[in-house]
């Protein structure tokens, strides 16, 4: 590529995705040696687009080739949709910069107008056209198919041959005016779909970054930038793996997701699965008297805690369990958790339990009754797992600094450990208290999480394997309420170090995060279920259920639990190569 054409790239990308309204293009476009060395020193790294992000190669391919920059404060904003004129500007600087831009002019696009060259330009080479009455809508969001056929027609691609969309399951939702076009663009390598790999999305608006892999794989067929080496991405599988026969009001997956712990609808039994083979691997019934409260399976699938309750004596108990035979290894009793007047979220308990990673210890969460009058007490106790020994007590008792928030009498939402098991954190009105393992083994606070502004609710927080706590909360009021998740480097941050604004409808009232970091399941009586993706906001829809009660992921998340009023589905995540990198 030659130079003249880099710079031309890198301004044309610089313009429309580092500012923020095209009224200022013409000014800067204007100002070729501005432009030029804003391209030169444009970083090759945008804090929007991290490492394992879908389309990081192809976007950092062509920051690397100065033909794309980012905003002033670093970002990239992949997610943006491109529109019909910011389109043609790409084209212009990418592929027509002799192009004459002579061509018959449209009814909507002023004389004035900032794109008016690249439209011309782009409609003289046979790259767009209009709509009826001559008109371009130069404002209106160009979908991934037109981007395909544009790119196909412009460059002059040879017609794909009929097998050239074989490996997608949405052909027939290609416009038949497109086939050709976008089965050269398939021939060519040009299509690029995440996280639907085996999709062409043709009528959802193309993103940044959709255009950006688009732009990089014509300059890879046309011999101007270096192929990319094949990479892993995910998919969600649409079928279970396996359909367990069984309501579930609270469900644990052991690390690997080969056992699944559950507590059936009416808390009087739990069970332990093989999902692998949908079979029962033990049933544990209660007497008459005493209903489960909380389940959690060890991670390495030998063990299940559990806490229950009996409804004539109040008494409350952590019992630990061989999963194989259903032996009793322990009891041990515990305070009386309070009993609320108030009906609690979908899903939500005033008691839970949670093994640590190396399933050497069990901790316990209550809210203690208190005399009336008296705000209730949270209370923390780690133990033993072989023998229900007490570790480390962090409740009300103890007037240590550490315990503001474990002391107030604020409910605990969700407690959770880090994957090494050297940061614990609890969760209470969107505050996070963060404690670390210290010489003695035992946790130390290192630091408070303040709540979002304008928080309204939690949802659910988790310790990813990258190292991350993510945590989801809603923030203002119902019904404009929407939901958010802050990354948290827990070590080092003041601020959150991302902030993703989720999917969410007024009616949802369950979400969980998975513990890869990569994925959420949310679920609510109008939208139905939907698993989505942090990243990028795609969708893919196990299915889609509008009874659907508990969810849950295993610890390395690769595999999601469903239940609903009838039974429990389990899905999986099967990795696959990037349709342009391996195929």
């Amino acid at each position: 590529m030659s130079l003249t054409s880099r710079f031309g790239i890198g301004l044309i990308f610089g313009l429309l995705f580092g500012l923020s309204t095209p009224l200022i293009i013409p000014e800067i476009s204007h100002n070729s040696g501005f432009a030029t060395a804003q391209a030169q020193t444009q970083p090759t790294v945008f804090s929007d687009v991290p490492a394992n992000y879908w389309a990081h190669d192809y976007i950092a391919g062509l920051a690397k080739l100065n033909i794309i920059r980012g905003f002033g404060d670093g970002t990239f904003h992949p997610n943006e949709s491109v529109t019909r004129a910011q389109f043609a500007a790409i084209l212009r600087k990418a592929f027509l910069q002799s192009q004459p831009t002579t061509a018959q002019s449209f009814t909507d696009v002023p004389v004035n107008y900032w794109a008016t060259d690249a439209i011309y330009a782009a409609r003289s080479a046979g790259f767009l056209s209009g709509y009826p009455g001559n008109r371009f809508a130069p404002n209106n969001f160009i979908t991934r198919e037109n981007a395909l056929i544009s790119l196909a027609n412009g460059l002059k691609y040879a017609e794909g041959s009929p097998d050239a969309l074989s490996a997608y399951r949405d052909v027939d939702s290609i416009s038949n005016y497109a086939l050709p076009g976008v089965r050269a663009a398939a021939q060519a390598n040009l299509v690029v779909d995440y996280p639907n790999i085996d999709q062409i999305s043709p009528y959802r608006p193309a993103s940044r970054a959709d255009v950006a892999a688009f732009v990089y794989q014509a300059l890879v067929k046309a011999g101007r930038a270096e192929p990319l080496a094949a990479s892993a991405i995910d998919r969600w599988q649409t079928q279970p793996l396996v359909t367990l026969p069984a309501q579930s009001e609270q469900m644990s997956f052991s690390q690997t997701g080969q056992q699944l712990a559950t507590i059936a609808i009416n808390r009087n039994s739990f069970q332990i699965w093989n999902i692998q083979t949908g079979q029962l691997i033990k049933e544990i019934t209660a007497s008459d008297q005493t209903r489960f409260s909380s389940i959690a399976i060890s991670h390495d699938g030998k063990r299940v805690a559990t806490i229950s309750d009996n409804l004539s004596t109040n008494a409350t108990r952590l019992s630990v369990w061989t999963a194989a035979t259903g032996e009793q290894l322990w009891q041990t009793s515990l305070d009386t958790p309070q009993q609320p007047d108030y009906p609690l979220p979908f899903g939500g308990h005033l008691v839970q339990v949670a093994f640590a990673p190396n399933d050497s210890e069990v901790v316990a969460q209550l809210v203690v009754s208190t005399p009336a009058g008296r705000a209730a007490n949270n209370q923390l106790r780690f133990y033993q797992a072989a023998t229900g020994e007490v570790v480390q007590s962090l409740d009300a008792a103890m007037a240590e600094p550490l315990l503001r928030s474990i002391a107030n009498g604020t409910r605990i939402d969700k407690i959770a450990f880090s994957p090494d098991g050297q940061f614990f954190a609890s969760a209470q009105q969107g505050v996070v208290d963060v404690w670390r393992r210290n010489g003695n083994n035992r946790f130390e606070s290192l630091r408070t999480l303040p709540a979002p502004e304008g928080f309204s609710g939690f949802l659910d927080m988790v310790f990813t394997n990258s190292g991350t706590l993510n945590i989801s909360t809603l923030t203002g009021q119902t019904p404009l309420a929407t939901a958010r998740l802050d990354v948290w480097n827990i070590q080092t941050d003041e601020q959150p170090s991302r902030t993703d604004y989720t999917d969410w409808d007024r009616t949802d009232v369950l979400t969980r995060l998975s513990p890869d970091g990569k994925y959420y399941f949310v679920r609510g009586d109008v939208a139905g279920s939907r698993l989505n993706n942090v990243q990028t906001g795609g969708q893919q829809n196990p299915r889609s259920g509008y009874h659907d009660t508990v969810a849950a992921f295993s610890g390395d998340g690769n595999y999601l639990a469903i239940a609903n009023e009838q039974n429990i589905s389990i899905f999986t995540k099967t990795t696959n190569s990037n349709i342009n990198r391996g195929r």
